[in-house]
């Protein structure tokens, strides 16, 4: 019975390191399973006309403007968010496997 108990703890925490480690050891904080691509060609999105002549023009674009900072805002909210939700259900298992090591112990 003890010797299963060790095999639990170890299991369990061989599985919680696994689960905090990213995909990509160059990218710690990344948190998909996708492999993060730190930059993407034009030429990778979009295949419509040349974009050479445009140049800064569309920094003039005051609607423009917002709709960067709105989406730069949304997307820096979905990461609090991530964060939150890959890290209660860790701290919910450390707790689980604390109360199951109490109520084990208690019964031995």
């Amino acid at each position: 019975m003890r010797c299963w108990s060790i095999a639990v703890a170890v299991a369990m925490e061989l599985a919680l390191r696994g689960i905090s480690l990213a995909a990509d050891p160059r990218f710690p904080d990344w948190p998909c399973n996708q492999i993060k691509v730190p930059e993407i060609s034009v030429a990778a999105v979009w295949t419509g006309p040349s974009i050479d002549d445009v140049g800064n023009a569309w920094e003039e674009g005051a609607t423009l403007t917002d709709r960067v900072e709105w989406d730069t805002r949304i997307f820096e909210e979905r990461r609090k968010t991530m964060n939150f939700v890959c890290e209660v259900p860790v701290l919910i298992e450390h707790r689980l496997f604390a109360l199951a090591r109490a109520i084990q112990q208690s019964l031995e």
